[in-house]
């Protein structure tokens, strides 16, 4: 009998308000968009609660968001997602909280297959 290797994907597909994209999670650039976001989101809220103009503050940061979202997700992602909506920066929030939940429980599940406590419980079999 002949033994098959296959390798496993590494695509994670998204349906976000019925428009469908798939990302690759190993891809490193991805970590670093995704840090790059965390530290700048932070920057930018900071930035909120102490400017004059908030409503331009506020508009700034949904075309942040927007732009990380077509980085991410694809040129036009965010375009696809919010059409028709008014800018909302809770919206956009909520979108890249859900992005990062899934990226993390994909890579989390990936992961587990290579944890020493696999090996462990192969053993007790």
């Amino acid at each position: 009998m002949v033994k098959k290797f296959e390798f496993g994907s590494s695509r994670l597909d998204l349906d976000i308000a019925g428009n469908t994209f798939s990302i690759s999670v190993a891809d490193a650039g991805l970590a670093e968009r995704l840090s790059r976001f965390g530290e700048e989101a932070i920057e930018r809220s900071q930035n909120i609660r102490e400017s004059e103009d908030v409503a331009r503050q506020l508009a700034e940061a949904c075309d942040f968001c927007d732009r990380t979202l077509d980085g991410v997700l694809g040129g036009g992602a965010s375009e696809k997602i919010f059409s028709g909506r008014e800018k909302d920066l809770f919206e956009r929030i909520e979108v890249m909280n859900f992005l990062i939940d899934e990226i993390n429980a994909f890579r989390a599940e990936r992961l587990q297959k290579y944890s020493p406590n696999r090996a462990a419980r192969r053993v007790k079999k």
